[in-house]
């Protein structure tokens, strides 16, 4: 498999440093002055490396984008910015990016003539539905080759991560 062959192929070599972000080879866990770089390389390398085993089609941006009209839509541009935290005019290209494969579809706000709201189309669904099966399909593979202990580890730290999430998220 793919990634077996790319963990392989990634052997520490004698002498050479380790890479930035991994845990030392010990697994010893951070001190508080380190939790938070860490945790922020962990992270992001998860959700980038995992990216890259399913939805090649979309960036993240257009991902995440085509996820919160999905879940929050029809939503005018301005709105989809604020749920994002993206400018408006870094938003326009992505909305046009997946207007033009048929996932998102720009509808005349029944408020304002002069608006438009953006709702996320059957096949943009469809799509959201697959990638999300697949990402967790990738996701559970490799939680199965962790140790049961490593798993339980997880499944303790996983309220604590929400609840950092829910922080953040109301920021």
């Amino acid at each position: 498999m793919r990634t077996e062959a790319r963990a392989a192929g990634r052997a520490q070599a004698p002498g050479r440093p380790q890479a930035a972000g991994r845990a030392p080879a010990a697994g010893r866990a951070p001190g508080a002055d380190e939790l938070p770089g860490r945790l922020r390389l962990a992270v992001g390398r998860l959700a980038r490396l995992l990216s890259r085993h399913v939805a090649a089609e979309l960036t993240l941006s257009q991902w995440s984008a085509l996820s919160t009209i999905a879940r929050f839509g029809p939503l005018r541009i301005g709105e989809l910015g604020e749920l994002e935290r993206v400018s408006v005019p870094t938003l326009s290209r992505l909305v046009a990016d997946l207007e033009a494969i048929g996932f998102v579809e720009r509808r005349t706000d029944p408020a304002d003539a002069r608006a438009h709201r953006l709702t996320a189309t059957a096949a943009g669904r469809q799509w959201l539905a697959a990638a999300k099966a697949d990402y967790t399909a990738v996701l559970a593979g490799q939680l199965g080759a962790l140790t049961p202990d490593q798993r339980e580890a997880l499944a303790t730290a996983l309220p604590v991560l929400e609840a950092l999430v829910d922080r953040l998220a109301e920021q």
